[in-house]
Parts: structure tokens; sequence; C-alpha cells
């Protein structure tokens, strides 16, 4: 008898939740293994692929963080861990070390490349869904803020909106040249929720999920 599990927004939620009980990530590396695990415990028939390799409409070669295929369709996953300098204790008392990443314009802007990525896959014949997955403790990502900046473009804190169009810097400083503009094709608001990580009293660590839909 098939599994009649429906793999969306609400079931990486689940998952996001459920790794939120056990454990923080020391690197994305390890937020990418352990979200592939979670996502293998609650459907053992599905196939699960790390850093699987697509060519992109140029014919260029681009790697998925994870490839799920179940029941004969695909869900690729992009994730991102960006976060601040911080010790947090785990469940024996060992503290996990956390680096600052900073760079914050660059990092929505890796976010949202994620998310052109695939909807570039959305094209393939059997693709279901797609996600697109950012884990952070650092505010400046999913909190507004006023300020007028060079990436305005691409702010995705709580409540924003982006897409449907092209993307682009607000500066024409010569290292925006290596980080050119962004066209989304869907409409992404951003909602994020908290990552509630039992061991972490600060409640900084928020997810931000994106589902990305099949393009006809």
């Amino acid at each position: 008898m098939k599994s009649s599990i429906t793999i969306d927004r609400a079931f990486m939620t689940a998952r996001i939740n459920a790794l939120a009980t056990k454990k923080i990530f020391w690197s994305e590396v390890d937020f990418q293994l352990a979200l592939a695990w979670e996502i293998k415990q609650t459907l053992p028939e599905a196939d699960i692929c790390l850093e699987r390799r697509y060519m992109n409409d140029s014919g260029e070669p681009m790697y998925i963080d994870v490839c799920v295929t179940y029941q004969g369709r695909l869900y690729p996953i992009e994730l991102k861990y960006k976060t601040r300098q911080v010790e947090i204790p785990d469940a024996d008392n060992q503290f996990i070390s956390l680096k600052a990443h900073g760079a914050c314009d660059l990092g929505r802007y890796g976010f949202l490349k994620d998310i052109a990525r695939i909807e570039n896959l959305s094209k393939k014949e059997n693709f279901e869904r797609g996600f697109a997955i950012i884990l952070t403790n650092d505010p400046l990502y999913y909190t507004a803020n006023q300020r007028k900046s060079v990436d305005i473009e691409f702010k995705i804190h709580e409540g924003k909106t982006v897409g449907p169009g092209t993307l682009a810097w607000r500066s024409e400083a010569n290292w925006t040249k290596e980080y050119p503009p962004l066209t989304l094709s869907g409409t992404y608001t951003c909602h994020w929720f908290p990552y509630d990580y039992p061991y972490d009293k600060s409640g900084a660590f928020k997810v931000l999920i994106c589902e990305i839909e099949q393009k006809n």
C-alpha cells in the first residue's frame, strides 16, 4: 500500500520542527545531512540524493543540496544556514560554537538565487515542487529595516513579498558584477517561524521555507 503523504510546505515544516527538538547544527552540511535523514525516516521508500548535479538552461552544471524522489516525482531542496557567533549547549552540556557569517546582503542574495535555481528545475517533466530553506539566528535576515540599502530588492524579512520579476542591486559598484540580477517567475511571501531548540534560550533561531511550484 502506497503512502498518502504529500510533500509540501506543511510536510517540510514538520520535518524542521522535528529537528528542532534534537539539535543545533555545526554547519550547513550538518543541516543538510540531518534534514535528509529526517525525511528518509519519515518516507523510507523515498530515494534521497545529496549534491545531485543537473544542467541549467544555459548548459551549466548546478548542484542541488537534497533531492528527494518520491513516487516518481522530484522534490529538490536548497538549504542555507547563516549564524551569528554564539555558543549553545547541547543535551550533554557540551557547547556548540557557531561562527559569525556576516555579509547578510550576500546571504539574502544566495537564498533568492536558490529559489531561481529550483525554478529552473521546475521545467523538468517529473518535477512536483521544490523548497528553499534558510535557518538563522541573525535578526538582520528576518527583521524589517526601514533604512534604504543597496540590497533592498533582496530583502526577505517577515511579511516581505519577492517576485515575480528581476531583482538587482541598487548600486553600480564593481563588486555587484560578481552577483548578477536574479529573475524569479513566482511570487514568494516570507513567513518565518521559530526554530525551538530546547537548549537555546535566546529565541533567535528562525526558519523561512519558500515553496516553488511546478511551472507549465
